[in-house]
Order: structure tokens, then C-alpha cells, then sequence
């Protein structure tokens, strides 16, 4: 990809947790091959850091998910929101590039719309549970450009009156494996003539808290019927590996924490956290087991609150179950090994699921989001806000 532009601009990015840190620090990287002159700044963490931009705060601790849980992160939070304007008078960017983290996000854009700084909303919100354009209006009052990474919400977001763009997912660029078959087994030391079970229990506390207990009794039991499965179980951040080695010491469990979509791609079976990764175990296209408790009032209070039928990306792309799910009082270690044993002795359950996968994959954009999402930051900078309000990925310019 060539340069196209050589002039000095300054891009400030905000992201609220691991994953908006991951695909920040993509989008940097994808923003240099065409802007090798622009600086950097941002609220993030450690992988925007490695992607050489300058740190102003620290968020990856950030995440949480229910109204209870986040409210016990307001402490480190609400701080940093009161200072997002004064951030952005400071730095002057010429964008804000907001990512995922809507509640705090919002708030920052909306003060950099006060002080006439072109927004870039990378990962705009979407819904799936039928909010309405109403959810939707803040962001066409504040935000330059909205973009969009899921296939929903966009009758909303027109009906709203906001400048959007379908993108697609930048997974679909991302999710690669770096080594082949034999490599990765080599590189993790597991057997290709065993099957290989991958534990993802989740990038923030609450989750690996909730689920890695029922992950690792689960692994004991499924051991009972399968006597040569091999378990790797992904830590995805630093802080939380000594808690996932304390709580898997003694047990056939090998912990990692590089070459993670090599570890996908090798394994039979993931048995994972709903979220990002099940996103990647997707477009990877491996069999998976969506998994999820939150705390006991939080769950009394959704349920009440939404009505939502799915809760892995690839059932509710696809609207139906392609893959299983175990919530709330259905994750138990028993039902985890049961559903396990199950799909590794049922190839053609297994293979009717990848086929549901590629279904859904389909959905997703196909590649080049990022190249989408970087050339767009870029036309800001340089003064170009193209107006979209389109919902097919790449959509030409239509202003």
C-alpha cells in the first residue's frame, strides 16, 4: 500500500478494554502505510503502546459488563471522563477516533464535537434486540462519521440521520494463523493424533473469574471419556495470568498466551467466553461452546430490562443456533463436558456447524475493513468527511 499523504497530522484514539486496545493498535499500523508522517495519541493500552502510540492514560482495566460491574469500575472511570476535554484541548488532534466502549465514549465524543474536532467512531454501536433510532441520535449529533463493524442497526441509524458506513469486520483481515498445522502443534508441544480442547475463559476478570472454575472441573470430567484430550487454555492478558495459573495448578491444563489464532485454528473444540473471540473462532470457521454468567442481580435485572435471544456473534448474525450456548445457570462444569463430549464424537454435528460458520462469515463484510476504516481517518484528517449513510461494506462515495 502506498503513502498518500505526507503531511503531519495528529490522531487521538480512545478504546475502554482489551479488545478496542487490539483493534486500535491495528488500525494505527494500517493508518501508517498511508499517512507515515501522522502522531498518535491515545487512551488505551499495552498494544497501542507496542504500535508506538503515545500512551495518556491506561484502560484496558476498564471492562466490566453489567450495570453492577460497572458501576464498581466508576472509581477509575469517571476520573478519566472528566478529563477527556481537557485531553482534548491539550493534544488538539485533528481526529478523535473513538472505539467500541459506548457509555464513555459518547461523552468524550460529544466533547470533541464542542471543541470542533472531526470524530471518527471505529466499532459505532450497534443493537441487536430492537432499540430503535432514538438510541441512535446522539451519535448523528456528534459524531462525523459513524463505523460500523456488524450488519445491524443501520435502518436505524439512516432513520436517525447519521453519516455511517458498513465496513465490515476487521477480523475478517486479522484472524490469521502464522504457522501451519504441524508448526503450531510443534510450537504448543500437543499431539495431532489427540484432540486438542481450547479454553477461552475471557479478557476481563469477571469472566475468567465466573468461567475458568467451570472450564477447568468441565476439562476434568471430559477426561473421564476422553483420556487423550489435550487442553490449552488462552490467558489474554498479563495481569490475569498468575490468577488462571493459581486456579489451573495441578491440572492437565497448559496455559499460553501467544499465537492465538494458532491455538484456535489447532483445536477440535473451543469452549469459550461470548465475545470477541467468538467472533475470530468464526471466521477461523473451528466448532465452539458460547459461554457467559454474569452476577446474579445483573442477570435478574437484563432480564427484565431486554429480551435478547442470542448472545455468540455468529447466532445472532445468523439469527438461529449455529453454535451452542450455556448462560447463567446452565454453564456448569457437567453440562460444559456433556455438549463437549458430544460434538467430538459427532463429526457430522461438527461439520454442520462449520458449514453455519461459513454462512455467517459471509455476513461479515469479507476483507479490507481496516484499509476502509484507515482511509477514512485519513480523508478526516485531511479535511474530507465523506457522507455514506450506506449499508453495503466499501460503499463508494455518495455526497
Amino acid at each position: 500500500m502506498q503513502p498518500i499523504t505526507t503531511e503531519k497530522k495528529k490522531i487521538f484514539l480512545c478504546s475502554g478494554e482489551v479488545s478496542g486496545d487490539m483493534h486500535g493498535a491495528n488500525l494505527v499500523r494500517r493508518i501508517r502505510t498511508l499517512a507515515p508522517e501522522f502522531e498518535f495519541a491515545a487512551v488505551g493500552g499495552e498494544r497501542m503502546r507496542a504500535a508506538g502510540v503515545r500512551l495518556l492514560a491506561d484502560s484496558t482495566t476498564w471492562g466490566s459488563v453489567g450495570a453492577f460491574e460497572s458501576a464498581a469500575k466508576a472509581p477509575w472511570v469517571y476520573p478519566a471522563m472528566r478529563r477527556m476535554p481537557a485531553l482534548l484541548r491539550a493534544e488538539q488532534p485533528d481526529v478523535f477516533v473513538p472505539i467500541d466502549y459506548r457509555y464513555f465514549n459518547m461523552r468524550a465524543a460529544r466533547a470533541a464535537h464542542e471543541q470542533n474536532i472531526k470524530t471518527i467512531y471505529f466499532f459505532a454501536p450497534v443493537s441487536w434486540f430492537g432499540s430503535g433510532p432514538g438510541r441512535f441520535a446522539p451519535i448523528a449529533q456528534t459524531v462525523d462519521l459513524a463505523l460500523l463493524t456488524l450488519p445491524f442497526s443501520h435502518d436505524d441509524y439512516r432513520a436517525a440521520g447519521a453519516n455511517f458506513e458498513f465496513i465490515g469486520h476487521p477480523i475478517m483481515d486479522t484472524a490469521r494463523p502464522d504457522l501451519d498445522a504441524a508448526g503450531a502443534h510443534e510450537f504448543f508441544g500437543t499431539d495431532p493424533q489427540r484432540p486438542v480442547i481450547g479454553l477461552m475463559p475471557g479478557s476481563r476478570f469477571q469472566e475468567v473469574k465466573r468461567l475458568l472454575p467451570v472450564f477447568r472441573n468441565a476439562a476434568a470430567m471430559i477426561l473421564k471419556q476422553i483420556p487423550d484430550a489435550q487442553f490449552l487454555l488462552f490467558a489474554a492478558t498479563g495481569p490475569l495470568e498468575q490468577y488462571i495459573r493459581r486456579l489451573t495448578a495441578q491440572t492437565p491444563i497448559t496455559i499460553i498466551n501467544e499465537h492465538v489464532y494458532d491455538f484456535m485454528s489447532i483445536s477440535n473444540l473451543l469452549i469459550m467466553c461470548s465475545g470477541t473471540a467468538a467472533h475470530e473462532a468464526t471466521v477461523l470457521g473451528r466448532p465452539m461452546i458460547v459461554a457467559y454468567k454474569i452476577s446474579a442481580p445483573t442477570a435478574w435485572l437484563a432480564r427484565r430490562m431486554v429480551d435478547i435471544k442470542f448472545i455468540a456473534m455468529p447466532n445472532i448474525v445468523a439469527d438461529s443456533f449455529v453454535v451452542p450456548e450455556l448462560v447463567q445457570e446452565a454453564c456448569t462444569p457437567q453440562a460444559v463436558a456433556d455438549l463437549a463430549c458430544a460434538l467430538l464424537s459427532d463429526p457430522a454435528r461438527r461439520d454442520t456447524m462449520e458449514r453455519g460458520l461459513g454462512d455467517v462469515r459471509r455476513k461479515l463484510g469479507g476483507a479490507g475493513a481496516l484499509d476502509r476504516a484507515a482511509h477514512r481517518v485519513v480523508d478526516a484528517a485531511l479535511g474530507r468527511i465523506p457522507e455514506f449513510r450506506e449499508s453495503k461494506p466499501g460503499a463508494e462515495h455518495s455526497g
